[in-house]
């Protein structure tokens, strides 16, 4: 896998785009003169000029009523620049690179009508681009003709670098090519294409995408993909040799590239995973792109009943989920559960294993994360961040856990990657950077997370405040059926980028717990306060008992955690 997919943070990126902006010249044709209309930016004005062998506005025969149509001669036997036909722009209030200048004109034979719709490449002229009297470009023998069915045709000057501020001056000049037996050129638009300034945007790590989606990508693309049972609840991976899931709720052997079997053509894909594409015959491996199976993405559709074998996600009828997908090849699709040592085969059938979630994989540098009020957060990321300053990040052991508490470990400076915390600071939104230290993991940690909203079989302990109280609670669940098979199953939902504490990871002495509170690092129970003298006493997070508060954070003030600003 690429190294960039091993620095990826998840959530969101304030990431940049470069877009464009076009900026499009239009005329209207008075007499010996022509007005110009200016469309894409504000405060841009321009004049134009015309010239040529012979009458410079000269329409000729059926274009006399097109005043859109700039025409400074309808046909000119000059070969060379002795005698060309040229248009002079001249734009005011451009303050940007120019990167693209286009001439978009029409074809008229000697009668002043459209060229004959014939594709018959026989009108060719040279282009001279000039800008503020420096020759930008040059094009040979460009065909002029315009193709069936269009009423113009456009001629483009790409990949520049003109420098625009104030004044600009854009000359064109145009002379029959080597075969031709006249320009027969009419301008009726020049476009300028110039980048736009850099964009700040929130660019999702993982983007849910539909089978439509999938099918319209013209680009190879990445993808994680996801399988719709709840029992195992993980990321296909394809061969590893094992198993087909990730061992963690996310990891590198998740993401696969969606690749178009012809670049820049939707229709038809393969699956791609290093440099190794999914294979077409038995075994169903990754190997060379010769024996690569070709694949297209379909919705499940409204008919049928996807029960599985027991182990598949809500007991289906009828699905309108417009997110399920699948991939076919031929009259099977991969299914991902019944391959050999975790290599996936094609085959038939209605069960859960052959249905897909799909994410569109970004790459990402930093996320980010809230802290509320209460002072506390959870919080989990596969790659390793950066704990931000003012933040400190935690975890639980089994050896934490004891009666209605649970003492937390800290970890400093760095989060190790696939690693469920739980943060705290003062109230607000901290951007956590990707690390690349390598941090060690922390193999001990009983809290788990989620990448995307996800719904997990069994109680558990979430992050919550009651009556004033922060702590874990147990969560509320509800009831799903898994299929037809194998009844139903309790279940609550994880939001993406969240931890949580697993009932099964508590000892089961005290599984029945409603609730834990936090003791911290070097603490003996910092919720036990001694009130004295009618006088409630402060203490700050490590226990220490203040005289008086000169710093704004969370302190404990008559047995109660206060978040002072």
């Amino acid at each position: 896998m690429k190294k960039f997919l091993l620095t990826m943070a998840l959530a969101l990126l304030a990431g940049v785009t470069m877009a464009q902006n076009n900026l499009e010249f239009t005329f209207t044709r008075n007499g010996n003169g022509a007005t110009v209309a200016v469309s894409g930016a504000e405060g841009v004005t321009a004049t134009i000029a015309a010239t040529s062998a012979s009458n410079a506005w000269n329409t000729g025969g059926a274009m006399a009523d097109r005043t859109d149509v700039l025409c400074p001669n309808t046909n000119t036997s000059a070969t060379s620049e002795s005698s060309p036909i040229t248009y002079t722009l001249v734009i005011e209030g451009l303050n940007s690179t120019v990167t693209s200048v286009a001439f978009t004109h029409i074809a008229v034979n000697s009668g002043g009508n459209l060229q004959p719709s014939n594709d018959v490449d026989v009108r060719h002229c040279n282009f001279k681009l000039e800008a503020n009297s420096e020759v930008a470009g040059t094009l040979s023998n460009q065909n002029i003709w315009i193709p069936s069915g269009a009423t113009d045709k456009t001629i483009a000057f790409d990949d520049l670098e003109i420098a625009a501020n104030g004044t600009l001056t854009i000359k064109l000049t145009l002379y029959k090519g080597t075969s031709n037996n006249g320009c027969f050129y009419g301008l009726t638009k020049i476009t300028l294409t110039q980048p736009e300034e850099v964009v700040e945007q929130e660019v999702p790590f993982l983007t849910q995408v539909t089978a439509s989606d999938l099918m319209a990508k013209t680009k190879a693309t990445n993808i994680a993909i996801k399988n719709l049972s709840y029992t195992n609840n993980r990321w296909f991976v394809g061969n590893t040799g094992a198993a087909p899931y990730s061992a963690e709720d996310f990891t590198n052997d998740a993401i696969f590239v969606w690749e178009p079997v012809e670049a820049g053509v939707a229709g038809s894909y393969r699956l791609k995973k290093g440099d190794t594409y999914m294979q077409t015959s038995s075994p169903k491996d990754f190997g060379t792109v010769d024996n690569a199976a070709v694949f297209t993405a379909v919705a499940p559709g409204t008919n049928g009943t996807f029960n599985g074998d027991g182990d598949s996600n809500l007991y289906i009828t009828g699905s309108t989920d417009a997110n399920l997908v699948r991939f076919v090849k031929g009259n099977n699709w991969i299914n991902i559960q019944n391959g050999a040592a975790g290599t996936p085969t094609y085959n038939t059938g209605t069960g859960g294993w052959t249905i897909h979630y799909v994410y569109e994989v970004a790459e990402v540098a930093s996320f980010k994360a809230n802290i509320t009020a209460a002072g506390f957060a959870t919080f989990f990321a596969p790659r390793e961040v950066t704990i931000p300053e003012d933040v400190k990040a935690y975890y639980i052991t089994a050896e934490g856990i004891n009666g209605e508490n649970v003492t937390l470990t800290e970890i400093e400076n760095v989060i190790p990657a696939n690693t469920a915390v739980i943060l705290e600071g003062a109230e607000g939104e901290y951007t956590f950077n990707v690390s690349e230290t390598g941090a060690t993991a922390v193999s001990s940690n009983l809290l788990k997370g989620t990448i995307i909203n996800t719904n997990i079989i069994g109680q558990a302990y979430v992050l919550g405040v009651v009556e004033g109280e922060t702590g874990l609670y147990k969560t509320q669940m509800r009831t799903v059926q898994l299929s037809s098979a194998s009844g139903s199953a309790s279940v609550f939902q994880n939001n993406a980028y969240k931890a949580y504490l697993p009932a099964s990871a508590v000892p089961a002495s005290i599984q029945n717990a409603a609730s834990f509170s936090f003791r911290f690092p070097g603490t003996t129970g910092v919720e036990n306060v001694v009130v004295e003298n009618e006088v409630k006493a402060i203490y700050d997070l490590t226990g220490r008992r203040v005289s008086e508060i000169t710093e704004a954070g969370i302190y404990i003030i008559g047995g109660r955690k206060v978040l002072v600003k």
